[in-house]
């Protein structure tokens, strides 16, 4: 396992003292996950990219802000980043509505806010964290907020006597 995802797991240890195995530290955290790539690119016959369409390679995939027929640009990124943090130079990219096509001849890291505490996040790092998106995470708050807690019923003559003491 690579040095920096073992933060993420603990081990389960027997009664003799022996590692019988791993779990997943459960944790949430929150992390700034944006990258802005721009890629210069071939179109794969005459259909062009869709602005804020999702784009795939692979793993990885992307949301269009620019696009023309020889390059785009990508935010919101999850991948095109090899183990030792270089950019993906090569292959065939993809669009999930447009489904256009284009053979990636280069690559640029305009704008990386990929980290964590520390700063930087490898790619080994990616796949422990999945995006939220702004309505998720009101849309979450707001479903732990909707449960309306009932008083029993022996109590609530002294609730209320309580708040009639008070007021």
């Amino acid at each position: 396992m690579p040095e920096e995802t073992k933060r993420y797991w603990v081990a389960n240890i027997n009664f003799d003292n022996n590692v019988i195995g791993y779990e997943r530290i459960k944790e949430n955290t929150i992390v700034s996950t944006n990258r802005i790539i721009t890629f210069d690119v071939t179109l794969v016959g005459n259909t062009e990219f869709i602005l804020g369409e999702k784009v795939i390679q692979g793993e990885s995939s992307g949301f269009i802000t620019f696009s023309n027929s020889s390059v785009i640009t990508l935010q919101h990124i999850s991948g095109f980043v090899d183990e030792s943090d270089d950019i993906i130079q090569s292959g065939y990219i993809s669009g999930d509505q447009s489904l256009a096509n284009a053979e990636i001849t280069s690559a640029n890291l305009v704008f990386n806010a990929f980290g964590g505490a520390t700063g930087s996040m490898s790619p080994n790092e990616e796949v422990y964290f999945s995006p939220v998106t702004a309505f998720d995470y009101e849309n979450e708050l707001n479903e732990q907020k909707k449960n309306i807690k009932i008083l029993n019923k022996n109590v609530v003559q002294d609730v209320y006597s309580s708040f009639k003491e008070i007021f």
